[in-house]
């Protein structure tokens, strides 16, 4: 597995853990407020490294942050004491909140807490996924559809089985849905099931790690577990008691985005993908990015054809301007994502 640091949440405990497959520790890093009303169910990132939270059972549900100055927050309340998923918008402005004892899919603003009803008539809502080119699929009613992604209408109604967690993983373009012990590979195309994966106790999360491997929150057997899509076979990895749910085990956006330029295809100097929807319709999210990678003083610049500013999830400041309108970006990355994208990118030295 790519990632050996898993975020996830003890149930029973109200508490947000850090696990450590390398050391087979768990650490409490937050526990939830005395005053805050349920249990931590669902956590993703936002775009600068604050865990965003879910609260089950609470009268009423909630959405909280943990920040990175170890402070919780309450972001919004009003929501079902039935509050579970969340995706993180790709503009990284806002969330998106399955409220599923309204059976609602709402959207709340990170920066004011303000929230908006999308749809209202969804049924037995459960996970949230984006795929990598910003389509929207929900588990709704038992199955995974294809949602509008601004106004939550179905688009399309998809025959998988799903009954939790939902997670689109760019090793192999599809998506994943939780379906009791097994895990339901499914098609982006036809939603359609193709196979259920794996054997577990009873899956609630689960996230891609976007190398190869789907991670599991089985709340079942109570172990952080993995599923290798190569070889089929799965395992455990550290024993969670109190486990719902897992963050996406990319972590931050930035190694999310280092997983899907490794997994890219290489054509030139360097192959990325643009992160999030954009204003130019030359621009897309997925859109290869196929000019320059230079990798230096711990940051990457991503060098694309576009006249307009792509609005990413990755932190970026317009550097300059080509003779063909090139937009240069700076993407903040870690070390362990260079190294990775360095591998996927590098080409021969000359003889």
């Amino acid at each position: 597995m790519a990632d050996q640091i898993i975020y996830w949440t003890n149930f029973s405990g109200r508490q947000l853990v850090k696990a450590d497959i390398t050391t087979q520790t768990n650490t409490v890093i937050d526990t939830v407020p005395a005053t805050a009303s349920g249990n931590p169910d669902s956590l993703i990132f936002d775009t600068v490294g604050n865990i965003v939270y879910s609260m089950y059972n609470g009268s009423p549900g909630s959405v909280r942050s943990f920040n990175t100055n170890n402070t919780d927050t309450l972001i919004h309340s009003g929501y079902s004491s039935q509050t579970v998923d969340l995706a993180l918008d790709p503009s990284g402005l806002t969330v998106l909140v399955a409220d599923r004892g309204n059976n609602s899919l709402d959207r709340v603003t990170l920066a004011n807490g303000n929230n908006a009803v999308l749809n209202s008539a969804l049924g037995n809502l459960n996970g949230i996924a984006y795929d990598g080119s910003g389509n929207l699929f929900a588990v709704v009613n038992g199955t995974v559809d294809q949602l509008n992604p601004t106004t939550g209408a179905i688009i399309k109604t998809g025959t998988a089985p799903a009954n939790d967690g939902l997670t689109w993983d760019p090793f192999t373009g599809r998506l994943f849905a939780a379906n009791g012990g097994c895990i339901e590979e499914i098609s982006t195309a036809t939603l359609a099931g193709i196979a259920c994966r794996g054997s577990f106790g009873f899956v609630d999360g689960l996230e891609s790690d976007g190398a190869g491997n789907i991670v599991i929150a089985d709340v079942g057997s109570q172990h952080i577990a993995n599923y290798n899509i190569t070889t089929g076979v799965s395992s455990n990895l550290i024993v969670a008691s109190g486990i719902d749910d897992i963050a996406p085990v990319a972590g931050r956006p930035r190694s999310s985005l280092a997983a899907r330029l490794a997994a890219a295809p290489s054509r030139g100097a360097a192959v990325g993908f643009c992160q999030g929807r954009t204003e130019h319709s030359r621009v897309r999210s997925g859109t290869p990015l196929q000019h320059h990678i230079d990798m230096t003083n711990s940051e990457l610049i991503v060098r694309f054809g576009g006249r307009r500013e792509p609005k990413t999830l990755i932190e970026r400041d317009q550097m300059g301007l080509g003779a063909e309108g090139d937009i240069v970006f700076r993407v903040l990355l870690a070390m362990q994502a260079q190294r990775v994208l360095h591998q996927a990118s590098a080409k021969p030295a000359p003889a």
